[in-house]
C-alpha cells in the first residue's frame, strides 16, 4: 500500500462513499431515467400525450446530470484503488458496487419491479 498522507486517504474514502451511494441508488435512478426517456414517466398504463416530449427532454437531462455526478468520481476512485491496492482493490470495489446494486433491487421489490422500468413484464 503506497498511501502516505492523510488527505489521499480522506479523498479516496469520500470518493468510495460517493460511489457506494451511487451504486445503491443506481437501480432507482436508471429506472426513473429510462421511464422518462421512453416517455412513460407515469407508468406504462398512462398515456402522456403532449407531455411526452417534456418527459423525454427531462430524462435526457437527468441522464447527463447522473453521468456528471457519477463518472468523474468513479474514474478517480477506481484509479486510486488501482494505484494503492492494484487489481484486487478494483475488483473489490466492483464487487461491492454490484452487491449494493443487488440489495437495492431486492428492496425495490425484486427483478420484476426493476425490469418494469424498461417495459419488460409491463402489462
Amino acid at each position: 500500500m503506497k498511501v502516505k498522507n492523510f488527505t489521499g486517504i480522506l479523498k479516496l474514502t469520500l470518493a468510495c462513499l460517493w460511489m457506494a451511494a451511487a451504486a445503491f441508488t443506481m437501480p432507482v435512478s436508471i429506472g426513473w431515467i429510462a421511464l422518462d426517456i421512453t416517455g412513460h414517466s407515469k407508468g406504462y398504463s398512462y398515456d402522456l400525450g403532449p407531455e411526452k416530449d417534456i418527459s423525454v427532454m427531462l430524462g435526457v437531462f437527468e441522464l447527463f446530470l447522473w453521468l456528471l455526478l457519477v463518472v468523474p468520481c468513479g474514474v478517480y476512485a477506481f484509479g486510486r484503488l488501482y494505484c494503492y491496492f492494484g487489481k484486487k482493490g478494483v475488483i473489490t470495489g466492483i464487487i461491492g458496487m454490484a452487491l449494493l446494486f443487488l440489495i437495492m433491487i431486492c428492496l425495490m421489490g425484486g427483478w420484476g419491479e426493476f425490469l418494469y422500468c424498461f417495459g419488460i413484464g409491463a402489462g
